[in-house]
Protein backbone atom coordinates (compact mmCIF):
# COMPACT_ATOMS: atom_id res chain seq x y z
CA UNK A 1 0.00 0.00 0.00
CA UNK A 2 1.15 3.68 -0.04
CA UNK A 3 2.21 5.47 2.34
CA UNK A 4 3.20 9.11 3.21
CA UNK A 5 7.04 9.44 3.57
CA UNK A 6 7.61 11.26 6.52
CA UNK A 7 11.30 12.04 6.01
CA UNK A 8 10.20 13.60 1.83
CA UNK A 9 6.57 15.26 2.46
CA UNK A 10 4.53 14.75 -0.61
CA UNK A 11 6.13 11.21 -1.43
CA UNK A 12 4.92 8.14 -1.57
CA UNK A 13 6.52 5.02 -1.12
CA UNK A 14 5.62 1.36 -1.27
CA UNK A 15 5.52 -1.16 1.22
CA UNK A 16 4.15 -4.92 1.06
CA UNK A 17 0.63 -5.50 2.41
CA UNK A 18 0.24 -7.31 5.51
CA UNK A 19 -3.43 -8.31 5.77
CA UNK A 20 -3.07 -10.46 2.87
CA UNK A 21 -4.56 -9.67 -1.13
CA UNK A 22 -3.47 -5.45 -1.69
CA UNK A 23 -6.42 -3.20 -1.58
CA UNK A 24 -8.06 -2.54 -4.79
CA UNK A 25 -6.62 1.10 -4.60
CA UNK A 26 -3.02 -0.25 -4.58
CA UNK A 27 -1.19 2.09 -6.82
CA UNK A 28 0.41 1.21 -10.09
CA UNK A 29 4.28 1.25 -9.48
CA UNK A 30 7.74 -0.50 -10.89
CA UNK A 31 8.51 -3.19 -8.34
CA UNK A 32 12.05 -3.60 -8.27
CA UNK A 33 12.55 -6.96 -6.26
CA UNK A 34 9.24 -8.47 -8.67
CA UNK A 35 12.05 -7.52 -11.91
CA UNK A 36 13.90 -10.17 -10.54
CA UNK A 37 11.73 -12.55 -12.07
CA UNK A 38 13.92 -11.31 -15.17
CA UNK A 39 17.08 -13.28 -14.63
CA UNK A 40 15.19 -16.36 -13.33
CA UNK A 41 13.70 -16.44 -17.09
CA UNK A 42 17.02 -15.57 -18.71
CA UNK A 43 18.65 -18.69 -16.10
CA UNK A 44 16.53 -21.01 -17.59
CA UNK A 45 17.83 -23.54 -19.66
CA UNK A 46 14.75 -24.98 -21.26
CA UNK A 47 13.92 -21.24 -22.45
CA UNK A 48 14.64 -21.08 -25.90
CA UNK A 49 16.74 -17.92 -25.85
CA UNK A 50 18.53 -18.90 -22.73
CA UNK A 51 19.49 -22.58 -25.03
CA UNK A 52 20.67 -21.21 -27.59
CA UNK A 53 23.16 -18.72 -25.83
CA UNK A 54 24.16 -21.85 -23.98
CA UNK A 55 24.34 -23.94 -27.27
CA UNK A 56 28.43 -22.87 -27.92
CA UNK A 57 29.07 -23.89 -24.49
CA UNK A 58 28.32 -27.61 -25.43
CA UNK A 59 29.82 -29.78 -28.35
CA UNK A 60 26.84 -30.92 -30.87
CA UNK A 61 24.29 -29.78 -28.23
CA UNK A 62 23.76 -33.25 -27.49
CA UNK A 63 24.72 -33.18 -23.34
CA UNK A 64 22.42 -29.68 -22.95
CA UNK A 65 19.77 -31.65 -25.27
CA UNK A 66 19.25 -34.08 -22.39
CA UNK A 67 20.03 -31.86 -19.75
CA UNK A 68 16.92 -29.66 -21.24
CA UNK A 69 14.88 -33.15 -22.07
CA UNK A 70 15.28 -34.01 -17.78
CA UNK A 71 14.33 -31.11 -16.94
CA UNK A 72 11.31 -30.61 -18.64
CA UNK A 73 10.33 -34.23 -17.92
CA UNK A 74 11.04 -34.08 -14.47
CA UNK A 75 9.01 -30.55 -13.88
CA UNK A 76 6.01 -32.41 -15.70
CA UNK A 77 6.17 -35.19 -12.56
CA UNK A 78 6.92 -32.04 -10.52
CA UNK A 79 3.88 -30.25 -11.45
CA UNK A 80 1.12 -33.13 -11.60
CA UNK A 81 2.37 -33.80 -8.09
CA UNK A 82 1.91 -30.22 -6.81
CA UNK A 83 -1.69 -30.51 -8.69
CA UNK A 84 -2.60 -33.43 -6.54
CA UNK A 85 -1.16 -31.76 -3.34
CA UNK A 86 -3.36 -28.48 -4.48
CA UNK A 87 -5.81 -30.33 -5.09
CA UNK A 88 -6.20 -32.17 -1.00
CA UNK A 89 -5.53 -28.34 0.19
CA UNK A 90 -1.81 -29.53 0.80
CA UNK A 91 0.25 -26.26 1.02
CA UNK A 92 4.16 -26.35 0.28
CA UNK A 93 6.02 -25.07 3.30
CA UNK A 94 8.53 -21.83 2.89
CA UNK A 95 10.97 -24.72 3.97
CA UNK A 96 10.18 -27.12 1.12
CA UNK A 97 10.27 -24.50 -1.60
CA UNK A 98 13.95 -23.24 -0.68
CA UNK A 99 14.66 -26.93 -0.78
CA UNK A 100 13.26 -26.69 -4.37
CA UNK A 101 15.45 -23.67 -5.19
CA UNK A 102 18.31 -25.38 -3.65
CA UNK A 103 17.73 -28.33 -6.43
CA UNK A 104 17.35 -26.19 -9.35
CA UNK A 105 20.23 -24.31 -8.59
CA UNK A 106 22.11 -26.87 -7.96
CA UNK A 107 21.08 -29.17 -11.00
CA UNK A 108 21.98 -25.93 -13.68
CA UNK A 109 25.28 -24.93 -11.73
CA UNK A 110 26.54 -28.44 -11.82
CA UNK A 111 25.43 -28.79 -15.48
CA UNK A 112 28.22 -25.80 -16.50
CA UNK A 113 30.98 -27.22 -14.05
CA UNK A 114 30.53 -30.90 -15.24
CA UNK A 115 30.80 -29.43 -18.75
CA UNK A 116 33.51 -27.15 -18.16
CA UNK A 117 35.64 -29.83 -16.00
CA UNK A 118 35.04 -32.10 -19.33
CA UNK A 119 33.27 -34.75 -17.34
CA UNK A 120 29.60 -34.44 -18.62
CA UNK A 121 28.35 -38.40 -19.58
CA UNK A 122 24.84 -38.17 -20.78
CA UNK A 123 23.31 -40.01 -17.70
CA UNK A 124 24.77 -37.18 -15.94
CA UNK A 125 23.39 -34.45 -17.66
CA UNK A 126 19.99 -36.61 -17.75
CA UNK A 127 20.37 -36.51 -13.97
CA UNK A 128 21.04 -32.73 -13.42
CA UNK A 129 18.39 -31.79 -16.13
CA UNK A 130 15.92 -33.48 -13.80
CA UNK A 131 16.85 -32.19 -10.52
CA UNK A 132 16.44 -28.89 -12.05
CA UNK A 133 13.11 -29.79 -13.42
CA UNK A 134 11.78 -31.12 -10.41
CA UNK A 135 13.11 -28.01 -8.08
CA UNK A 136 12.29 -24.89 -11.02
CA UNK A 137 8.49 -25.21 -9.64
CA UNK A 138 9.32 -24.26 -6.19
CA UNK A 139 11.17 -21.25 -7.34
CA UNK A 140 8.32 -20.21 -9.89
CA UNK A 141 5.81 -20.95 -7.36
CA UNK A 142 7.49 -18.18 -5.11
CA UNK A 143 7.31 -15.78 -7.20
CA UNK A 144 4.06 -16.54 -8.14
CA UNK A 145 3.09 -15.86 -4.75
CA UNK A 146 4.83 -12.53 -4.83
CA UNK A 147 3.12 -11.21 -8.02
CA UNK A 148 -0.26 -12.22 -6.59
CA UNK A 149 -0.29 -9.60 -3.94
CA UNK A 150 -0.53 -7.68 -7.62
CA UNK A 151 -3.56 -7.20 -9.71
CA UNK A 152 -3.58 -7.20 -13.40
CA UNK A 153 -2.63 -3.86 -14.10
CA UNK A 154 0.17 -4.01 -11.76
CA UNK A 155 1.69 -7.51 -12.92
CA UNK A 156 1.47 -6.33 -16.56
CA UNK A 157 3.29 -3.96 -15.44
CA UNK A 158 6.02 -5.70 -14.14
CA UNK A 159 6.25 -8.67 -16.05
CA UNK A 160 6.40 -6.66 -19.04
CA UNK A 161 9.66 -5.45 -17.83
CA UNK A 162 10.89 -8.87 -16.86
CA UNK A 163 10.52 -10.01 -19.66
CA UNK A 164 12.10 -7.07 -21.56
CA UNK A 165 15.06 -7.95 -18.57
CA UNK A 166 15.36 -11.35 -19.56
CA UNK A 167 15.84 -10.29 -23.33
CA UNK A 168 18.56 -8.08 -22.65
CA UNK A 169 20.10 -10.89 -20.35
CA UNK A 170 19.71 -13.17 -22.64
CA UNK A 171 21.52 -11.49 -25.35
CA UNK A 172 24.29 -10.45 -23.45
CA UNK A 173 24.92 -14.04 -23.09
CA UNK A 174 25.10 -14.51 -25.96
CA UNK A 175 27.44 -11.88 -26.98
CA UNK A 176 30.62 -12.26 -24.70
CA UNK A 177 32.97 -15.20 -24.92
CA UNK A 178 32.85 -18.47 -23.00
CA UNK A 179 34.89 -17.45 -20.12
CA UNK A 180 32.77 -14.24 -19.52
CA UNK A 181 29.75 -16.49 -19.27
CA UNK A 182 31.05 -18.52 -16.71
CA UNK A 183 31.13 -15.95 -14.74
CA UNK A 184 27.92 -14.13 -15.74
CA UNK A 185 25.59 -17.10 -15.72
CA UNK A 186 25.79 -17.83 -12.10
CA UNK A 187 24.94 -14.02 -10.91
CA UNK A 188 21.99 -14.07 -12.94
CA UNK A 189 20.58 -17.90 -11.78
CA UNK A 190 21.02 -16.47 -8.16
CA UNK A 191 19.63 -13.00 -8.68
CA UNK A 192 16.32 -15.18 -10.40
CA UNK A 193 16.07 -18.09 -8.19
CA UNK A 194 17.13 -16.11 -4.59
CA UNK A 195 15.43 -12.50 -4.71
CA UNK A 196 11.55 -13.92 -4.27
CA UNK A 197 13.34 -15.81 -0.82
CA UNK A 198 14.89 -12.52 0.03
CA UNK A 199 11.37 -10.65 -0.95
CA UNK A 200 9.18 -13.12 1.34
CA UNK A 201 11.30 -12.83 4.26
CA UNK A 202 10.19 -8.76 4.15
CA UNK A 203 6.88 -9.41 4.25
CA UNK A 204 6.00 -13.08 5.60
CA UNK A 205 2.56 -12.93 6.09
CA UNK A 206 1.00 -12.51 2.73
CA UNK A 207 -1.95 -13.66 0.44
CA UNK A 208 -3.69 -15.44 2.98
CA UNK A 209 -0.56 -16.86 5.00
CA UNK A 210 -0.21 -16.54 9.03
CA UNK A 211 2.87 -14.98 10.44
CA UNK A 212 5.33 -18.29 10.44
CA UNK A 213 2.90 -20.54 8.71
CA UNK A 214 5.49 -20.68 5.75
CA UNK A 215 7.89 -22.14 7.70
CA UNK A 216 5.82 -24.80 9.54
CA UNK A 217 3.80 -25.43 6.60
CA UNK A 218 -0.36 -24.79 6.28
CA UNK A 219 -3.55 -25.93 4.36
CA UNK A 220 -5.52 -23.94 2.38
CA UNK A 221 -9.16 -24.87 1.29
CA UNK A 222 -9.36 -27.83 -1.27
CA UNK A 223 -10.03 -27.03 -4.73
CA UNK A 224 -13.52 -27.39 -5.16
CA UNK A 225 -15.14 -28.60 -8.10
CA UNK A 226 -17.65 -26.37 -8.81
CA UNK A 227 -15.30 -22.87 -8.65
CA UNK A 228 -12.82 -25.02 -10.67
CA UNK A 229 -15.70 -25.04 -13.68
CA UNK A 230 -16.75 -21.70 -13.26
CA UNK A 231 -13.14 -20.34 -13.33
CA UNK A 232 -11.64 -22.81 -15.99
CA UNK A 233 -12.66 -19.65 -18.49
CA UNK A 234 -10.39 -17.78 -17.23
CA UNK A 235 -7.89 -19.94 -16.72
CA UNK A 236 -7.84 -21.42 -20.11
CA UNK A 237 -6.49 -18.51 -22.41
CA UNK A 238 -2.98 -17.93 -20.11
CA UNK A 239 -2.69 -22.10 -19.84
CA UNK A 240 -3.31 -22.34 -24.14
CA UNK A 241 -0.79 -19.21 -24.53
CA UNK A 242 1.87 -21.06 -22.24
CA UNK A 243 1.24 -24.54 -23.79
CA UNK A 244 2.08 -22.82 -27.28
CA UNK A 245 4.78 -21.60 -26.73
CA UNK A 246 6.39 -24.30 -25.10
CA UNK A 247 5.30 -26.39 -28.33
CA UNK A 248 7.08 -23.91 -30.64
CA UNK A 249 10.05 -23.21 -28.83
CA UNK A 250 11.07 -26.45 -28.91
CA UNK A 251 9.36 -27.30 -32.12
CA UNK A 252 12.14 -25.29 -33.46
CA UNK A 253 15.83 -26.20 -34.21
CA UNK A 254 18.20 -24.15 -32.15
CA UNK A 255 20.07 -23.77 -35.86
CA UNK A 256 16.74 -21.81 -37.23
CA UNK A 257 16.32 -20.28 -34.05
CA UNK A 258 20.04 -19.14 -33.98
CA UNK A 259 19.65 -17.44 -37.30
CA UNK A 260 17.61 -15.39 -36.54
CA UNK A 261 18.68 -14.22 -32.85
CA UNK A 262 18.72 -10.40 -33.01
CA UNK A 263 15.51 -10.65 -34.33
CA UNK A 264 14.27 -12.65 -31.23
CA UNK A 265 15.94 -10.78 -28.60
CA UNK A 266 13.82 -7.45 -30.47
CA UNK A 267 11.04 -8.76 -30.66
CA UNK A 268 10.49 -9.68 -27.51
CA UNK A 269 11.42 -6.59 -26.08
CA UNK A 270 8.73 -4.77 -28.11
CA UNK A 271 5.99 -7.16 -27.57
CA UNK A 272 6.54 -6.93 -23.91
CA UNK A 273 6.68 -3.02 -24.23
CA UNK A 274 3.27 -3.32 -26.52
CA UNK A 275 1.85 -4.68 -23.74
CA UNK A 276 3.11 -2.52 -21.19
CA UNK A 277 1.45 0.01 -23.53
CA UNK A 278 -2.09 -1.16 -22.43
CA UNK A 279 -2.04 0.81 -19.39
CA UNK A 280 -1.55 3.79 -21.02
CA UNK A 281 -5.06 3.19 -22.64
CA UNK A 282 -7.74 5.87 -20.38
CA UNK A 283 -10.17 3.33 -20.43
CA UNK A 284 -12.18 1.71 -17.50
CA UNK A 285 -13.02 -1.71 -19.08
CA UNK A 286 -11.38 -4.69 -18.34
CA UNK A 287 -7.82 -5.45 -19.85
CA UNK A 288 -8.82 -9.11 -19.77
CA UNK A 289 -11.24 -9.89 -22.74
CA UNK A 290 -9.21 -7.24 -25.02
CA UNK A 291 -6.07 -8.86 -24.76
CA UNK A 292 -6.69 -12.19 -25.82
CA UNK A 293 -9.73 -11.63 -27.67
CA UNK A 294 -8.78 -8.41 -29.99
CA UNK A 295 -4.90 -7.35 -28.96
CA UNK A 296 -3.34 -11.08 -30.17
CA UNK A 297 -5.12 -11.75 -32.77
CA UNK A 298 -5.24 -8.42 -34.38
CA UNK A 299 -0.73 -8.99 -34.25
CA UNK A 300 -1.36 -12.18 -35.85
CA UNK A 301 -2.76 -10.62 -38.54
CA UNK A 302 -0.65 -7.59 -39.00
CA UNK A 303 2.01 -9.82 -38.95
CA UNK A 304 0.67 -12.17 -42.10
CA UNK A 305 -0.01 -8.71 -43.44
CA UNK A 306 3.23 -7.61 -43.35
CA UNK A 307 4.99 -10.80 -44.79
CA UNK A 308 2.68 -10.52 -47.60
CA UNK A 309 3.54 -7.48 -48.61
CA UNK A 310 7.16 -6.74 -47.79
CA UNK A 311 7.64 -10.45 -49.80
CA UNK A 312 10.38 -13.58 -49.26
CA UNK A 313 13.38 -10.99 -49.38
CA UNK A 314 16.02 -10.91 -46.21
CA UNK A 315 13.82 -7.43 -45.04
CA UNK A 316 10.72 -9.43 -45.39
CA UNK A 317 11.87 -12.54 -43.51
CA UNK A 318 13.41 -9.93 -40.91
CA UNK A 319 10.04 -8.23 -40.24
CA UNK A 320 8.39 -11.55 -40.07
CA UNK A 321 10.56 -12.76 -37.33
CA UNK A 322 11.00 -9.65 -35.72
CA UNK A 323 7.09 -9.83 -35.71
CA UNK A 324 6.41 -13.29 -34.54
CA UNK A 325 8.54 -12.71 -31.84
CA UNK A 326 6.38 -9.49 -30.56
CA UNK A 327 3.48 -12.09 -30.27
CA UNK A 328 5.57 -14.31 -28.75
CA UNK A 329 6.61 -11.88 -26.35
CA UNK A 330 3.18 -10.56 -25.66
CA UNK A 331 1.77 -13.68 -25.26
CA UNK A 332 4.11 -14.64 -22.45
CA UNK A 333 3.91 -11.38 -20.58
CA UNK A 334 -0.29 -11.28 -20.90
CA UNK A 335 -0.33 -15.20 -19.79
CA UNK A 336 2.34 -14.58 -16.64
CA UNK A 337 0.15 -11.49 -15.95
CA UNK A 338 -3.06 -13.45 -16.20
CA UNK A 339 -1.68 -15.94 -14.05
CA UNK A 340 -0.69 -13.59 -11.11
CA UNK A 341 -3.92 -11.76 -11.24
CA UNK A 342 -6.34 -15.09 -10.50
CA UNK A 343 -3.77 -15.82 -7.67
CA UNK A 344 -4.18 -12.29 -6.24
CA UNK A 345 -8.35 -12.95 -6.68
CA UNK A 346 -8.10 -15.91 -4.41
CA UNK A 347 -10.30 -17.75 -6.20
CA UNK A 348 -8.34 -21.00 -6.64
CA UNK A 349 -4.69 -21.48 -5.08
CA UNK A 350 -1.58 -20.20 -6.07
CA UNK A 351 -0.07 -23.17 -5.99
CA UNK A 352 -3.06 -24.99 -7.94
CA UNK A 353 -2.82 -22.24 -10.67
CA UNK A 354 1.31 -22.09 -10.89
CA UNK A 355 1.61 -26.11 -11.09
CA UNK A 356 -0.87 -26.00 -14.03
CA UNK A 357 0.73 -23.79 -15.89
CA UNK A 358 4.45 -25.18 -15.16
CA UNK A 359 2.82 -29.35 -15.86
CA UNK A 360 1.56 -27.80 -18.88
CA UNK A 361 4.54 -26.07 -20.49
CA UNK A 362 6.35 -28.81 -19.97
CA UNK A 363 3.94 -31.37 -21.10
CA UNK A 364 3.76 -29.45 -24.25
CA UNK A 365 7.56 -29.20 -24.75
CA UNK A 366 8.08 -32.17 -24.58
CA UNK A 367 5.31 -32.93 -27.37
CA UNK A 368 7.11 -30.47 -29.21
CA UNK A 369 10.84 -32.09 -28.82
CA UNK A 370 9.06 -35.31 -29.80
CA UNK A 371 7.37 -33.70 -33.08
CA UNK A 372 10.84 -32.29 -34.35
CA UNK A 373 12.10 -35.58 -33.98
CA UNK A 374 9.33 -37.03 -36.04
CA UNK A 375 9.56 -34.61 -38.79
CA UNK A 376 13.00 -35.41 -39.11
CA UNK A 377 12.68 -37.65 -42.18
CA UNK A 378 9.33 -36.42 -43.58
CA UNK A 379 9.87 -33.52 -45.87
CA UNK A 380 7.83 -31.03 -43.15
CA UNK A 381 9.30 -28.13 -42.28
CA UNK A 382 8.61 -27.02 -38.29
CA UNK A 383 9.15 -23.34 -38.92
CA UNK A 384 6.00 -23.35 -40.85
CA UNK A 385 4.36 -25.93 -38.45
CA UNK A 386 4.99 -23.73 -35.93
CA UNK A 387 3.47 -21.00 -37.52
CA UNK A 388 0.65 -22.74 -38.20
CA UNK A 389 0.24 -23.70 -34.57
CA UNK A 390 0.47 -19.89 -33.40
CA UNK A 391 -2.04 -18.99 -36.29
CA UNK A 392 -4.35 -22.00 -35.16
CA UNK A 393 -3.76 -20.62 -31.32
CA UNK A 394 -4.78 -16.93 -32.23
CA UNK A 395 -8.08 -17.82 -34.62
CA UNK A 396 -9.46 -20.16 -31.40
CA UNK A 397 -8.59 -16.59 -29.05
CA UNK A 398 -10.61 -15.25 -32.34
CA UNK A 399 -13.39 -16.83 -33.01
CA UNK A 400 -16.41 -15.27 -34.48
CA UNK A 401 -19.41 -16.04 -32.22
CA UNK A 402 -16.61 -14.92 -29.25
CA UNK A 403 -15.87 -11.94 -30.51
CA UNK A 404 -19.77 -10.48 -30.83
CA UNK A 405 -20.19 -12.14 -27.81
CA UNK A 406 -17.46 -10.14 -25.69
CA UNK A 407 -18.70 -7.16 -28.45
CA UNK A 408 -21.74 -6.85 -26.94
CA UNK A 409 -21.12 -7.47 -23.25
CA UNK A 410 -18.78 -4.60 -23.79
CA UNK A 411 -21.23 -2.27 -24.62
CA UNK A 412 -23.30 -3.33 -21.64
CA UNK A 413 -20.88 -3.07 -19.57
CA UNK A 414 -21.67 0.34 -17.40
CA UNK A 415 -19.28 3.06 -17.01
CA UNK A 416 -19.65 5.11 -13.93
CA UNK A 417 -20.48 8.81 -14.35
CA UNK A 418 -17.48 9.91 -12.33
CA UNK A 419 -14.18 9.30 -13.33
CA UNK A 420 -12.55 8.05 -9.84
CA UNK A 421 -14.28 6.92 -6.64
CA UNK A 422 -15.06 9.81 -4.30
CA UNK A 423 -13.23 9.27 -1.00
CA UNK A 424 -16.94 10.44 0.87
CA UNK A 425 -18.17 7.32 -1.09
CA UNK A 426 -15.12 4.98 0.20
CA UNK A 427 -15.39 6.25 3.47
CA UNK A 428 -19.54 4.97 3.56
CA UNK A 429 -18.78 1.74 1.96
CA UNK A 430 -15.95 1.21 4.64
CA UNK A 431 -18.26 2.39 7.52
CA UNK A 432 -20.73 -0.57 6.27
CA UNK A 433 -18.93 -3.16 5.67
CA UNK A 434 -17.49 -2.79 9.53
CA UNK A 435 -20.89 -2.45 10.89
CA UNK A 436 -22.36 -5.33 8.99
CA UNK A 437 -19.17 -7.73 9.66
CA UNK A 438 -18.38 -7.93 5.81
CA UNK A 439 -15.54 -9.38 4.68
CA UNK A 440 -12.22 -7.54 2.62
CA UNK A 441 -13.82 -8.94 -0.78
CA UNK A 442 -17.89 -8.53 -0.21
CA UNK A 443 -16.42 -4.70 0.94
CA UNK A 444 -14.60 -4.52 -2.13
CA UNK A 445 -17.62 -5.58 -4.07
CA UNK A 446 -19.95 -3.13 -2.20
CA UNK A 447 -17.73 0.06 -3.54
CA UNK A 448 -17.98 -1.18 -7.04
CA UNK A 449 -21.72 -1.63 -6.34
CA UNK A 450 -21.97 1.47 -5.18
CA UNK A 451 -20.88 3.00 -8.50
CA UNK A 452 -23.13 1.54 -10.35
CA UNK A 453 -21.35 -1.59 -11.76
CA UNK A 454 -22.86 -4.49 -12.68
CA UNK A 455 -21.82 -7.94 -11.64
CA UNK A 456 -20.42 -8.65 -14.81
CA UNK A 457 -18.30 -6.12 -14.80
CA UNK A 458 -17.13 -7.28 -11.16
CA UNK A 459 -16.10 -10.65 -12.36
CA UNK A 460 -13.81 -8.91 -15.42
CA UNK A 461 -12.90 -6.38 -13.47
CA UNK A 462 -11.54 -8.68 -10.10
CA UNK A 463 -10.41 -11.99 -12.12
CA UNK A 464 -12.95 -14.28 -10.65
CA UNK A 465 -16.07 -15.87 -11.98
CA UNK A 466 -19.68 -14.19 -12.24
CA UNK A 467 -21.25 -16.74 -9.76
CA UNK A 468 -18.69 -15.88 -7.68
CA UNK A 469 -20.01 -12.66 -7.69
CA UNK A 470 -23.55 -13.30 -7.58
CA UNK A 471 -22.63 -14.90 -4.45
CA UNK A 472 -20.58 -12.63 -2.94
CA UNK A 473 -23.49 -9.68 -3.85
CA UNK A 474 -26.37 -12.37 -1.68
CA UNK A 475 -24.15 -12.61 1.19
CA UNK A 476 -23.90 -8.72 1.25
CA UNK A 477 -27.63 -8.21 0.85
CA UNK A 478 -27.66 -11.18 3.53
CA UNK A 479 -26.11 -9.44 6.29
CA UNK A 480 -27.41 -6.09 5.35
CA UNK A 481 -30.95 -7.30 5.63
CA UNK A 482 -31.89 -6.39 1.68
CA UNK A 483 -33.41 -7.90 -0.85
CA UNK A 484 -32.35 -5.45 -4.09
CA UNK A 485 -29.64 -3.17 -5.41
CA UNK A 486 -31.97 -0.07 -4.73
CA UNK A 487 -31.84 -0.85 -1.09
CA UNK A 488 -27.82 -1.03 -0.76
CA UNK A 489 -27.47 2.47 -2.86
CA UNK A 490 -30.06 3.66 -0.10
CA UNK A 491 -27.99 2.46 2.36
CA UNK A 492 -24.59 3.95 0.82
CA UNK A 493 -26.50 6.67 0.14
CA UNK A 494 -27.60 7.52 3.92
CA UNK A 495 -31.25 7.54 2.81
CA UNK A 496 -33.74 5.93 5.14
CA UNK A 497 -35.84 2.39 4.32
CA UNK A 498 -38.88 1.42 5.21
CA UNK A 499 -39.69 0.25 8.36
CA UNK A 500 -37.92 -3.58 9.33
CA UNK A 501 -34.89 -2.75 6.93
CA UNK A 502 -31.30 -3.48 7.85
CA UNK A 503 -30.01 -4.66 11.21
CA UNK A 504 -26.91 -4.30 12.02
CA UNK A 505 -24.87 -7.63 13.24
CA UNK A 506 -24.23 -6.41 16.41
CA UNK A 507 -28.03 -6.04 17.00
CA UNK A 508 -28.96 -9.17 15.22
CA UNK A 509 -26.36 -11.31 17.30
CA UNK A 510 -28.27 -9.03 20.46
CA UNK A 511 -31.65 -10.33 19.00
CA UNK A 512 -30.26 -14.23 19.18
CA UNK A 513 -29.42 -14.20 22.48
Amino acid sequence: MAKIDTKRPGIRRWTWPRDGAAAPSTPLAIRPALLGFGPLIAASLAYPSTYIACLGLDDGGNALGLFVFGALLFGLVSGALRVGASVRGRRLPLWGRGAGALLFTAGTLGFLVARQASCLAPPLALLLGAAAGFGGLSVYETWGRLYARLGLRGALLNVALSVVLASLLNWMLFAVSEETFMLLFPCVLMAGVWTPFLAWAQAPTAQGEQRGAGWKGSRHPRVDADKLRSAAGLLLAPLLGLMVFGFVGSLLDAQVIARAYGEQILGYVLGAALTAALLLIPSRKPLYPFAYQVMLPLLAVGVLAARVLVGEGFAGASLFDIGLHIMFGAVIVISFATIAAMGHADELPVSFIVACAYGLYTLFALVGRGTRFALEGIDVDPAGLALGVWIAYFCIQALYPSVVQWLSDYRNLEAPPVLSISEALTERCGDLASRYGLTQREAEICRFLGRGHSSQYVSQVLLISDSTVRTHIKNIYRKMGIVCREELIALIDGEPLPAGGPVAEGDRTGRKA
